[in-house]
C-alpha cells in the first residue's frame, strides 16, 4: 500500500487515523483509550449465516444462537 503518510511511531499512526487520514493496523492496547473515550459506533447492519444445507448440526445452531444474542442491538 502507498499513501501520503508513513510512520513507524504508534502514537503518530493513531493520531493520523483518529483525524481521518487513513486506516491504522494497531494492537488493542494501543487504541483502547481512544475507543473508550469515543461515542463512535458502527451503524446497525444485517448479518447473515449462509450454509450449504438446511440440516444444521446442534453445535452450529448453538454457535449461531450465541452470535445472534451477542450481535443483537441493545
Amino acid at each position: 500500500m502507498h499513501g501520503r503518510f508513513s510512520t513507524n511511531n504508534v502514537s503518530m499512526t493513531l493520531k493520523f487515523a483518529e483525524q481521518g487520514h487513513g486506516i491504522a493496523a494497531l494492537s488493542p492496547p494501543n487504541v483502547r483509550s481512544s475507543f473508550d473515550s469515543s461515542d463512535w459506533s458502527l451503524p446497525p447492519m444485517p448479518v447473515h449465516a449462509v450454509m450449504t444445507s438446511r440440516l444444521v448440526p446442534a453445535r452450529v445452531r448453538v454457535f449461531l444462537d450465541f452470535l445472534a444474542n451477542r450481535l443483537t442491538v441493545i
